[in-house]
């Protein structure tokens, strides 16, 4: 590299880990979402399909800018892309429109409209936190300066997510055990 101050082990390789594990993530998301969505019988809908393939080409795009159109100078290499930049307003739209879709199936499974409610709450709240903290974050020109965040807003929206997705995976786990120990009983009674 041409800049004796440039590490890429402090820069290059956290993002390219950070980024492999959230695709490989988000990638298992997806045909976990594609399989409930074809079970269901109403099909997966257009606007998630189109995010996920604009998703799935700006980490693409952003790997290369990184990693091939980079390289060699450590100047150019930045966090925040165009792509980049995109994928933080594109991402909170997926990850809510799958929320809601769960919560709807969380609802079909346990008749609660409460659960159902809940969830599309908290995870509104995720929604919009996520929006603002990368609005805030697209505003930055560069890493460095003041890292001053609000820390309540990013907190929120992490806790008010992560407790979403808790709701729904145990709600779904509990009813569809239920579910299956009534299939058993009358496979057994016949």
């Amino acid at each position: 590299m041409s800049s004796s101050s440039f590490n890429a082990e402090l820069t290059l390789s956290p993002a390219l880990v950070g980024t492999t594990l959230a695709s490989c993530l988000f990638g298992c998301s997806v045909i976990q979402t594609f399989g409930y969505y074809s079970d269901s019988g109403i099909g997966f809908n257009s606007p998630t399909r189109l995010l996920t393939l604009v998703h799935i080409v700006c980490v693409i795009y952003w790997t290369w800018m990184v990693t091939v159109a980079a390289f060699g100078k450590p100047n150019e290499v930045t966090i925040f892309t165009p792509s980049r930049g995109a994928n933080l307003v594109i991402t909170p739209f997926i990850c809510y429109l799958v929320q809601l879709f769960f919560a709807f199936r969380l609802y079909r499974f346990s008749g609660s409209w409460l659960l159902a409610i809940v969830c599309s709450v908290l995870g509104g709240i995720s929604f919009i936190g996520t929006l603002v903290d990368a609005a805030r974050a697209l505003n930055r020109q560069s890493l460095g300066g003041n890292m001053n965040a609000q820390y309540w807003l990013t907190i929120l929206t992490l806790v008010s997510g992560a407790t979403c997705d808790l709701i729904i995976t145990a709600g779904l786990v509990f009813h569809l055990r239920k579910q299956r120990a009534k299939t058993k009983i009358s496979r057994y009674v016949r």
